[in-house]
């Protein structure tokens, strides 16, 4: 079984600054892209163009050429494609010379083969080379020659005095110049700072001169090929989901507004959501296949646009995210279809579906439930039995009763309605007894999200069922609508007596096994409780999980809270109608109906 598991784990203590220049890890991961083998590199904290080009060993205008996303700018977590040894240019080793005696300086070509924290030339940048020569500090064209053995004058465009709460990442960010081109012009051993510290910034002529003389390690043996067949954009594998086929590799990317940056620390709800779709993705790394997961922070960048163009969601197979619907427009337009985007929390982006089908709404929208609970209402309903219909009469339910009668009627049950004003009260006892029948269970559809009408409903449904009247004492089934779940004023054990349904978007069974497993692992993990968030980010990558395999029709068993049926039509996106069926019992527990 081959596995390999990428997270990255954002912990609310804060990102912790490296005291040197990161490694850059030279990715043997290949795609074929437009008929050319390429390797995936994730773009990581301090790197650069010019030091993953030196990584690889390959210029960097064959890296830009093939990677639009890189006219924005390079970003921390992008995907960039590098062009592998059969298909690219490389960038020109340096001739070989004799090293210079100690003393005499080499200022043949006026290069440097070496930064500091590049690989090696024959063993001494120019600044070094000019040291040995006597002539660091020393007057040049016009400036002053540094210690790394440049002239200010010709390669520094201003000098900066770092202030004490800056790092060296917010200096390059400030003059949008890399962390290398100020390690390397300053001669700096790291990339540690500290106040007062005088930097020079590089100019654009500094930047060329890196860029056209990056080196490898001399004798740096050829990368090996992967023994692995090479996925090709276009291949039909087994399953194939919104015109995306499934090879076995699942990259899932995350753009939640975790708001990492923040001095008071990250967003809590999505911070839970985060940890739970990692015990998720920790749970997928035990299949036979390849889980990769990609974390963006939606608020390290200034707008969705920004985010966009940083070229962080370029060629990803999934995306979870963003949170609101006109953030997961601007996605959707973005990605053109060549990967399917997860709406993950808000139930209004359903609206979304329309004419884009690699799109897939995860939480049941408000008309799911409605459909859902009118459907539970029918599976109940037997030859005898009576389904009576209540809702205001003020109209302020009209779609949602429209949606309950259309439902009803499709299911071919037949259903009688109520409608009256909260002001009638008790006057309304007498005529809501006639609706319901003797000797048979009568189905009672509350239609209605007003805590005061479904209190007085309720309440005198309950009157009617208690009645010290045997003969005129009625049975009754309550049915219901989820938000009913936060109503304060009604009495529970009205719900319990009436046997209260519910079609709920979220429920979560604390007898399941793999709840119990998901509980046991989240405390021993985060030493808390998980929140409804915790719930939804391992659903959703489970359902992310599913949706690649072909299987997004009916996703109930390993899931917490949250089943997946999701449904479309020719052309549109898929919404998930698989709502959590629950019954309120006379003992006071509450069940799953399956």
């Amino acid at each position: 079984m081959r596995t390999i598991l990428t997270i990255i784990l954002l912990m609310a203590a804060g990102i912790v600054y490296g005291q040197t220049s990161p490694q850059i890890t030279v990715s043997t991961e290949k795609v074929k892209v437009n008929g050319e083998v390429m390797l995936v590199h994730k773009v990581k904290g301090g790197e650069t163009l010019f030091s993953i080009s030196r990584a690889y060993n390959v210029a960097i205008e064959e890296i830009v050429r093939r990677n639009e996303s890189l006219k924005a700018g390079l970003k921390e977590g992008s995907t960039i494609y590098i062009p592998s040894a059969a298909d690219r240019q490389t960038v020109p080793a340096p001739v070989k010379e004799a090293r210079p005696a100690a003393g005499a300086p080499d200022m043949n070509s006026g290069k440097t083969g070496n930064t500091a924290a590049s690989g090696k030339s024959w063993g001494k940048t120019l600044g070094e080379r000019l040291k040995i020569g006597g002539l660091a500090g020393k007057k040049g064209k016009g400036g002053t020659v540094l210690p790394s053995g440049y002239d200010t004058k010709q390669y520094s465009k201003k000098k900066h005095t770092v202030k004490w709460y800056e790092k060296i990442e917010d200096v390059a960010a400030k003059y949008k110049v890399p962390v290398d081109a100020i390690v390397e012009l300053n001669s700096l051993e790291t990339t540690a700072i500290k106040k007062k510290q005088v930097l020079y910034i590089p100019n654009d002529a500094f930047l060329m001169l890196m860029a056209q003389n990056a080196v490898q390690e001399e004798d740096q043996p050829a990368q090996e090929a992967v023994a692995e067949e090479v996925g090709t954009v276009g291949d039909v594998a087994e399953e194939e989901v919104a015109g995306i086929a499934f090879d076995g590799n699942v990259d899932l990317t995350y753009i939640l507004p975790l708001n990492l940056k923040d001095t008071l620390g990250p967003n809590s709800s999505f911070m839970d959501f985060y940890a739970g779709a990692m015990l998720a993705v920790e749970k997928l790394s035990h299949t036979d296949n390849k889980v990769t997961a990609n974390i963006v922070d939606q608020l390290m960048f200034s707008s969705i646009e920004e985010l966009v163009a940083s070229g962080a969601v370029y060629g990803k197979k999934t995306i979870i995210g963003p949170v609101r619907p006109a953030d997961i427009e601007k996605v959707l337009e973005a990605t053109d279809g060549k990967g399917i985007v997860i709406s993950p929390m808000d139930q209004n982006s359903e609206r979304l579906a329309d004419g884009n089908p690699s799109f897939y709404q995860a939480p049941p929208a408000a008309k799911a439930q409605q459909k859902g609970i009118a459907e539970l209402l029918a599976s109940r309903c037997t030859a005898s039995g009576n389904a009576v219909l209540i809702y205001e009469a003020s109209g302020a339910d009209t779609a949602l009763v429209r949606t309950a009668k259309e439902t009803l009627a499709a299911k071919g049950i037949a259903f009688s309605t109520l409608s009256y004003g909260i002001l009638e009260g008790r006057e309304i006892l007498g005529k809501m007894s006639g609706y319901m029948k003797p000797e048979t269970e009568n189905l009672v559809l509350v239609l209605s999200n007003s805590e005061a009408f479904v209190s007085d409903v309720v309440r005198n449904l309950n009157l009617i069922c208690t009645n010290p009247v045997e003969e005129n004492r009625r049975s009754i089934t309550l049915f219901g609508l989820p938000r009913w779940r936060n109503f304060e004023t009604i009495e529970v054990d009205y719900f319990h007596r009436m046997n209260l349904h519910l079609s709920l978007p979220y429920f979560v069974d604390y007898t399941r096994e793999n709840v119990k497993d998901f509980l046991m692992k989240y405390r021993a993990l985060y030493n808390s409780e998980p929140t409804p968030f915790a719930f939804q980010g391992y659903d959703v990558t489970m359902h992310a999980y599913e949706i690649l395999r072909g299987n997004a029709a009916s996703i109930q068993s390993g899931t917490l809270q949250m089943n997946g049926l999701y449904t479309n039509d020719a052309g549109n996106g898929h919404t998930n109608t698989g709502t959590r069926n629950i019954m309120y019992n006379n003992d006071y527990t509450i069940s799953v109906i399956e």
